[in-house]
């Protein structure tokens, strides 16, 4: 169920409480959320002959997760993607339960998009299953090294990891990644700024790329976009 939350005099609703048990990093004012316990919706999908699922076999919390399978064309990307309005810090958050299946040769991306009225800003995590690589999408529109390598995702869906990370968009700078019980410091690393004459007010998207003609399946639970402080 997709659920918006904002805090009323200091005090969260009873819907965000529910979630905030199960996230490792339960930081800044829940804006939208969604736990998956009941059929998807909210989403905008992009396939490209993947599929978009609820799992009911797999899950972080009860009764279901959301399945983004590949087909074997690594030309190919499975994506979601989910729009709301700008917040008032322009600080963002995303955080979620992530569980990746065993076949290690595909890529996850995680990316929050802002559209000021003049530039299109999109700051992006993207994990590298077959090289345990982690990046970061820089101010030139490319994703680099962002010298994480001590982070290691366990390749079984059977296991969930929590991620966030969170960045500032009145900067154009990361702020934070937090991996399970691991935080790590982005400041001073910059996105990309594009001149773009519209764009999504904010976003945040979701995607999974096969790699060498392999499929690939990624679960994901309980996905939290937060106005950070």
């Amino acid at each position: 169920m997709a659920i918006g939350a904002p805090d009323w005099q200091g005090l969260r609703w009873k819907t965000e409480v529910t979630v905030r048990p199960n996230q490792v990093w339960p930081t800044g004012k829940v804006v939208w959320q969604d736990i998956f316990d009941s059929p998807v919706h909210g989403f905008y999908e992009d396939l490209n002959g993947g599929a978009v699922i609820l799992d009911t076999n797999y899950f972080f919390s009860r009764p279901t997760s959301l399945r983004l399978s590949t087909d074997n064309d690594n030309t190919n990307t499975t994506s979601i993607e989910k729009y709301f309005g700008p917040v008032a810090t322009q600080k963002y958050g995303i955080e979620f339960a992530l569980s990746i299946s065993s076949a290690v040769l595909g890529e996850f991306t995680t990316e929050i998009r802002f559209w000021d009225g003049i530039n299109l800003n999109t700051a992006g995590i993207k994990y590298i299953l077959a090289d345990n690589q982690w990046q970061y999408y820089d101010a030139t529109g490319n994703y680099i090294d962002a010298g994480l390598a001590s982070l290691d995702i366990e390749e079984d869906q059977d296991f969930w990891h929590r991620m966030k990370f969170t960045a500032n968009f009145g900067t154009n700078k990361y702020i934070r990644l937090y991996f399970d019980d691991l935080e790590h410091d982005l400041t001073g690393l910059s996105f990309q700024e594009t001149a773009q004459a519209s764009g999504p007010l904010a976003s945040v998207r979701f995607r999974v790329k096969p790699r060498l003609n392999s499929t690939q399946s990624v679960h994901l639970d309980n996905i939290v976009v937060t106005e950070e402080d």
